[in-house]
């Protein structure tokens, strides 16, 4: 349907808490957009793209250079403003914007409104192929999440976790199930997590500092559930807790020869 008889336009209530319209727009710009929504209606969406027309019938102060400026500014903030190959401003969204009033209206403007009706169909149906496009990749991507898990060789299916990661995150859940009565809900960020404390503390020390987050009794640490988070950001706590003497118990079970007795062979600390 072509635009016919508009006497008035829409200001949505939701504009202002469009951040687009309160914080990428100064006050200038603000105007001149509330101002190119009132041209839509008197234009049939087709304002001339001229920044001497717009400053004149919107009566702006400034300089032209300063307008043509700003309008540049609110063509980028919101992309559904755009140039047509006539060189006109238009509305992409403009049909939900004004009144549909019947009336007469002049010929010569059935082939301009007709072109613009094309340019508008080309460019909802390229917005909804790019919706289409973002679901079907959104879909995969959940598709390749990993499920929750509580070992290391099935949570990652397609790779092989270092022996350390697997070691530390298996000892974690099977204290934590043993000390709970139920598995831990694992999920990947615990493990990003827990590899990071391998590369500061090494295998041994987290397993050893773990055990005594999971002795102490603190009300904070039953607050949140004795989690993996809380145990990353408890570790500067716990390291102060004499946890060297429970890390030589994993040293020497996974073959490693405990921090003690090198620096004792080496003549440190004697």
């Amino acid at each position: 349907m072509p635009y016919k008889n508009i006497v008035w336009v829409k200001f949505k209530l939701e504009l202002l808490n469009d951040y687009r319209f309160t914080d990428s727009l100064n006050d200038s710009q603000k105007l001149i957009f509330l101002g190119l929504l009132l041209l839509a209606g008197s234009t049939q969406n087709a304002i001339p793209n001229d920044e001497n027309y717009i400053k004149r019938v919107l009566n702006l102060g400034g300089g032209v250079g300063d307008i043509k400026k700003d309008i540049g500014v609110i063509l980028r903030v919101f992309p559904k403003i755009q140039v047509t190959p006539e060189n006109t401003l238009y509305f992409n969204n403009f049909t939900k914007l004004h009144n549909w009033k019947e009336g007469n209206f002049k010929e010569k403007n059935r082939k301009k409104i007709g072109k613009e009706k094309e340019f508008q169909d080309k460019e909802e149906d390229k917005d909804k192929e790019e919706d289409k496009e973002k679901r079907k990749e959104n879909k995969e991507k959940k598709k390749e999440k990993p499920a929750v898990t509580r070992t290391a060789r099935s949570f990652f299916p397609n790779q092989n976790p270092d022996t350390d990661l697997k070691r530390v995150i298996e000892h974690i859940c099977n204290t934590w199930e043993s000390a709970k009565g139920m598995k831990y809900p694992f999920c990947k960020k615990h493990a990003i997590l827990i590899r990071q404390q391998i590369r500061r503390y090494e295998a041994p020390g987290v397993m050893a500092l773990w055990d005594i987050f999971l002795e102490t009794s603190d009300d904070y640490y039953r607050k949140l559930g004795y989690s993996i988070e809380c145990f990353v950001t408890s570790l500067p706590k716990l390291a102060d807790s004499g946890w060297r003497s429970f890390r030589q118990k994993y040293e020497i079970k996974s073959g490693m020869a405990p921090a003690s007795a090198v620096l004792k062979s080496l003549g440190v600390g004697q």
